[in-house]
């Protein structure tokens, strides 16, 4: 389907009749339904092909176009009256009403089914998304998934109808908690999702269940009765068009890089936030999931390296800024250094010394704050971009790896005494040393405490 979103302003009531005037300056069209699907795999990096339907009329060739330019191979059925269009009328952010243009047209599972083997014979794909909005292209949705489990392909469904058999067999369902709750015709609270979703897959023989809850985050069970709920990363929502295409689009993606469920399931929550702060659909990319991943809790051993990480930021001509410290007691010279580090370069990463390696330099009675909360209170301030643990006593590993542009060092320090100062200097690297002006520090604020203690 193609989605053409229309943005404009209202400032007067219609003469005509009691409804506002809609004066419309700016329009543009962008792949919709399944096509949207197709278009966040892309966009995230893995080749897609898709099977749609679509009517000789001037929809298809905008269509048409798009799947073109991403590079999206694609199979047109065409037997369509016309070609599902959503007008969404927005002023500012704001969506006031939408318009559609739909016929529903039943297509044959065995028209699919065979148009997979034909097109892809000794080279099936691992995994297909069956993206259903009720618009007959997936009618007989239970028996395309049983044709690719016969095919040896997986299925990742996200379904529209309440009949919750059109979906047996499905190794993924994602429904959203609307849809969840049609298929039992009753309100479920999430206190009960573990039970209600481990009948679900027992009941239709269905693997996974990924159950999106808009602003309460998404619920996970498979069929072992394994479960897990995360909460939303969404800050911002402007417009959630889109946000369940981006969920199974991201989860599809990552298992075909051999991620596992529940690590994609969390990736792909993060990339929803991106979506749901954006007008229309949105296609995120494998670098703004990264960068949000590693402001969150996602270990750097979901992507190769963190290497990979910093070269792609630098190869878009970005400026690494590097420092490091234990950051035990977060106090205003840590944070004059950080914006100093912000102002000097684009991206901010920060290496800091793990409770170990604190031990090891402060003394047994530090870190006062774990690892886990020093990083929490970095990864919370605007200058830093990236928090990167370090075991060691110095960073010198670490800024090899990294390699930064620039390398910044708070205190009474020379050029020459800096770690990793001669590694930088090598490349054409830059050292800076910031010189703290509030002569503050972790051991002058502890002593203050202890002093209020011994009075």
């Amino acid at each position: 389907m193609l989605d053409h979103n229309v943005i404009g302003d209202v400032t007067r009531i219609s003469p005509e009749a009691p409804v506002p005037i809609f004066n419309s300056f700016k329009e543009t069209f962008k792949l919709g339904g399944a096509a949207n699907v197709a278009a966040g795999i892309k966009k995230l990096g893995c080749d897609t092909d898709i099977y749609f339907d679509a009517a000789k009329d001037d929809g298809t060739p905008e269509l048409t176009k798009s799947l073109k330019k991403l590079g999206i191979g694609f199979k047109l059925i065409q037997s369509k009256q016309i070609t599902t269009i959503k007008r969404r009328f927005f002023v500012g952010s704001q969506q006031v009403f939408r318009s559609d243009n739909e016929i529903y047209s039943p297509v044959q599972s065995s028209t699919i089914l065979n148009n997979i083997k034909k097109d892809y014979r000794n080279n099936l794909p691992e995994l297909c998304v069956l993206s259903d909005y009720s618009k007959g292209v997936l009618s007989d949705s239970e028996n395309i998934i049983a044709g690719l489990r016969q095919l040896g392909v997986k299925s990742i469904v996200d379904p529209k109808s309440s009949k919750i058999q059109k979906y047996k067999g499905a190794w993924i369902l994602k429904p959203n908690w609307k849809e969840f709750n049609a298929f039992f015709k009753q309100d479920i609270e999430i206190n009960n999702l573990p039970h209600f979703g481990k009948k679900m897959c027992e009941d239709n023989d269905i693997e996974n269940l990924i159950i999106t809850l808009g602003s309460k985050g998404i619920f996970y069970i498979n069929k072992s009765g394994s479960t897990f709920h995360i909460e939303t990363k969404a800050k911002e929502v402007f417009d959630v068009t889109g946000a369940g295409d981006t969920v199974i689009a991201t989860v599809a993606y990552f298992i075909n890089q051999g991620i596992s469920i529940p690590q994609s399931i969390e990736l792909a929550n993060y990339a929803a936030s991106f979506t749901v702060a954006n007008i229309g659909t949105y296609n995120v990319t494998l670098e703004e999931i990264r960068l949000k991943a590693e402001k969150g809790s996602i270990r750097e051993k979901t992507f190769s390296k963190i290497t990979d990480l910093i070269e792609s930021i630098r190869a878009k001509g970005r400026k690494i800024v590097f420092t490091n410290g234990c950051f035990d007691i977060l106090h205003p010279g840590h944070i004059d250094i950080l914006n100093f580090c912000k102002k000097q370069g684009d991206f901010v990463v920060v290496g800091l010394n793990s409770d170990k390696s604190v031990k090891e330099i402060k003394g047994q009675n530090r870190p006062i704050n774990s690892f886990q909360i020093r990083k929490k209170l970095l990864q919370n301030l605007r200058a830093v971009d990236l928090v990167v643990e370090f075991d060691s006593k110095t960073p010198l590993e670490l800024i090899k790896n990294i390699k930064p542009d620039i390398l910044i060092k708070g205190g009474d320090y020379k050029v020459d005494e800096v770690v990793g100062a001669d590694f930088v200097n090598s490349y054409g690297g830059e050292i800076i040393i910031f010189e703290f002006v509030n002569n503050t520090s972790t051991t002058k604020e502890l002593a203050k405490i202890r002093k209020l203690g011994d009075d």
